[in-house]
């Protein structure tokens, strides 16, 4: 049996064409009787002309059965070549990377862009009870979070529902470290309010 070259056509498509139509009618399959077999053999396409009604559109071009496509210019349409690709993409500046945590790209309405900060919004603690000995003598307790400067307010009552906010000079905090200068009294209800 002949191999088979790469590109294929059923036969019984298109107008007549001799070449073709021999081609066809010499790989059709025969019986011993010379009769066609019922189903036709596959033949190959012709390369050495195309079809009448092929037909290129510009960018591509079509001369004697080969199809062609040109590289772009100014004048024309094609392909990009490697300089045109360089050419285009040196105009858009590099962005980079943000120098930050938290930065994000900004553009103006003339379409100038660069990473800019943004204030992080805080998370919050409400009513925070801190962690420690409440017996009247200890006066280090532990938050949960290390609020942000300034943000701490620091209750202490006799129950939950009879609390008193004290005085920045009544407390420190450093880091998750809450310290009170007078220890709380033994069974009294701690709440911490604060940023982080």
């Amino acid at each position: 049996m002949a191999k088979r070259p790469p590109f294929y056509h059923i036969p019984g498509g298109g107008p007549p064409h001799p070449v073709r139509d021999a081609q066809i009618k010499a790989l059709t399959q025969t019986s011993a009787k010379g009769q066609t077999a019922a189903r036709p053999a596959i033949a190959p396409i012709l390369t050495a002309a195309p079809a009448a009604s092929f037909t290129a559109s510009a960018p591509l071009r079509l001369a004697n059965g080969v199809l062609t496509l040109t590289a772009a210019s100014g004048a024309q349409g094609g392909y990009l070549i490697q300089s045109d690709w360089i050419a285009f993409s040196a105009k858009e500046p590099a962005l980079g990377s943000p120098t930050l945590d938290g930065q994000a790209l900004v553009s103006t309405m003339a379409g100038a862009r660069s990473w800019a900060s943004f204030p992080v919004v805080p998370s919050f603690a409400d009513s925070e009870v801190p962690v420690g000995l409440v017996n009247g003598v200890n006066t280090v307790f532990a938050l949960a979070h290390a609020p942000l400067a300034g943000s701490a307010h620091v209750y202490v009552g006799a129950s939950a529902t009879a609390l008193q906010r004290l005085a920045p000079s009544q407390y420190s905090v450093i880091g998750t470290a809450l310290t009170y200068t007078t220890a709380p009294l033994t069974g009294a209800a701690l709440l911490v309010d604060y940023r982080y």
